[in-house]
C-alpha cells in the first residue's frame, strides 16, 4: 500500500507541476478576425535597387601613373570617354557608363622605392587596394565605389611606386520604376531619367539607353486592367494601359504601373 501511495503522490506532484508550468506560459492570442487598417491612398512600391554586374571580355587600362612617396589624394577618371590619356589610360575610356556605381578593378605595382600601400578613398572610408614591398612587384583587386562624377580618389602611404589600374567590369542599378496614373514617377532607380503622359493610358519613359535590345516587362498594381511596354519609334520606353468594355474592346485608362527593362 505504501508503494501505491508513493506512486499516486508522485503522479499528483507531476500533474501539479505540469499545470503550474502551463499556467506560467504566456497565452497565445489568436484574433478571430484580422485587424482593420485604413486602406492606403496609393500603393507604395520601392524601385528595385539591385546592382547588376557587367563584365568586360578583357581587363581595360584606366590609369597608369607614378606616385611619389606619401602622395596627396588625387582623382582618377573611371567612367565616360574623356580624361583617360592624361592619366595613362586607354584613349576614349573603357566603356564604363555614367550610370555605373562601382567597378571591379585590378591594381598592379612595380618599382616601389620603399614598402607602402595604395589606397582608394571612399565616402569616409579608405580601402587598402594594394600593399607593396620595396623593389617587388605586387598585384591585387577590389570593388571600388565611384563618386557621382565617375571618378575614384587614390593615394600612396609609404614608398613611391608605379601603379596600373585595369577595370574588369562595372556595377549599375536595374532599370525599374513605378508610374502614377498621371504619368509621373512614383519611384525609380537612377537609370530612369523622366516620364511624360502623352495621352490617356499612354506614358513615355526616358531611360539612360535605347532599349532596342532589351526585354521590357510591365504590370498593373491592381484591378482588371491590362498593360504593355515597348520601345517606341523615338527609342524610348512607352507604357500603355487599358481595360475592356462590355464588348471586350480596349479602353485606355490611367492606372498605377510597374515597369522593368532588362538588357
Amino acid at each position: 500500500m505504501r508503494i501505491w501511495a508513493g506512486v499516486f503522490l508522485a503522479v499528483g506532484l507531476l500533474g501539479i507541476g505540469a499545470a503550474a508550468a502551463a499556467s506560467s506560459q504566456s497565452p497565445v492570442n489568436r484574433p478571430s478576425q484580422p485587424p482593420k487598417v485604413a486602406a492606403p491612398a496609393a500603393p507604395a512600391p520601392v524601385a528595385n535597387p539591385e546592382q547588376h554586374y557587367v563584365p568586360f571580355a578583357n581587363p581595360c587600362l584606366v590609369f597608369h601613373q607614378t606616385f611619389p612617396p606619401n602622395s596627396a589624394p588625387q582623382t582618377e577618371v573611371i567612367s565616360g570617354t574623356t580624361g583617360f590619356e592624361v592619366q595613362g589610360g586607354t584613349a576614349g575610356g573603357c566603356g564604363v557608363p555614367a550610370s555605373a556605381s562601382a567597378v571591379s578593378i585590378n591594381i598592379y605595382s612595380t618599382g616601389a622605392t620603399a614598402d607602402g600601400i595604395f589606397q582608394v578613398l571612399g565616402s569616409g572610408v579608405s580601402v587598402v587596394a594594394l600593399a607593396y614591398l620595396k623593389g617587388e612587384k605586387a598585384a591585387g583587386s577590389l570593388n571600388a565605389t565611384l563618386q557621382t562624377n565617375g571618378k575614384i580618389r587614390v593615394r600612396t602611404i609609404g614608398g613611391g611606386t608605379q601603379i596600373w589600374g585595369r577595370v574588369n567590369g562595372y556595377f549599375q542599378s536595374a532599370i525599374v520604376g513605378f508610374l502614377n496614373p498621371d504619368g509621373t514617377l512614383f519611384s525609380a532607380t537612377n537609370r530612369v531619367l523622366g516620364s511624360e503622359r502623352i495621352a490617356t493610358g499612354s506614358v513615355v519613359v526616358t531611360i539612360d539607353r535605347d532599349p532596342i535590345t532589351c526585354s521590357i516587362s510591365t504590370n498593373v498594381a491592381a484591378g482588371p486592367y491590362y498593360t504593355n511596354g515597348y520601345r517606341n519609334n523615338d527609342g524610348n520606353l512607352q507604357v500603355d494601359t487599358w481595360s475592356l468594355d462590355a464588348n471586350a474592346a480596349p479602353v485606355p485608362v490611367d492606372v498605377y504601373v510597374n515597369f522593368a527593362v532588362h538588357c
